[in-house]
């Protein structure tokens, strides 16, 4: 009875979180890296104007990244631990599953990007395109090769469920 209580009281708390808190922080980080990214491709410099880092972290970017990532990892993990406990499984199965999951998912887009990007961008340069285009190229090309590849990772990782399965034939 005190696991379902503690669990409801975890999926009420995690939605809270999600939008009062870290849901609006990843929003806020994912909407200033746009309003940059867009300086970036018209301009084509290295680094433009960020809303949320040149005001709020006055320009750290090392601060801004890892509020940037926790807040976006934080989010992730949220999502995934709830789908984990509406799959049945117990609260601290359901927070190890998820957060692994989203720990999993993360490292396979991250690196994918940077495997990718570099790649896309040498190749569209070796084609004679504009040096400002290749690393647009390089950019979007990176990008959604790791939402595409950690979307079959997060996917892959299953719902909770085989996990919940997994503990009831251990028990």
């Amino acid at each position: 009875m005190f696991g379902k209580l503690f669990g409801v009281g975890a999926v009420v708390i995690g939605a809270v979180a999600i939008f009062a808190t870290a849901g609006l922080s990843a929003g806020a980080y994912g909407v200033s890296n746009v309003v940059e990214g867009g300086q970036i491709m018209v301009t084509g410099a290295d680094k433009a104007f960020n809303p949320l880092r040149d005001t709020l972290f006055q320009g750290n970017q090392s601060a801004y990244d890892t509020f940037g990532n926790v807040a976006v990892f934080v989010v992730g993990s949220v999502i995934a631990v709830g789908a984990a406990l509406k799959a049945g499984q117990a609260v601290s199965g359901a927070v190890i599953a998820g957060v692994g999951k989203t720990a999993v998912t993360t490292a396979v887009g991250v690196g994918t990007n940077f495997v990718v990007a570099p790649i896309a961008k040498s190749l569209a340069k070796s084609a004679g395109i504009d040096s400002i285009w290749a690393n647009d190229i390089g950019i979007g090309t990176g990008f959604a090769t790791s939402v595409f590849t950690a979307g079959k990772v997060y996917k892959a990782c299953g719902t909770g469920a085989d996990e919940a399965k997994i503990m009831e034939n251990l028990e």
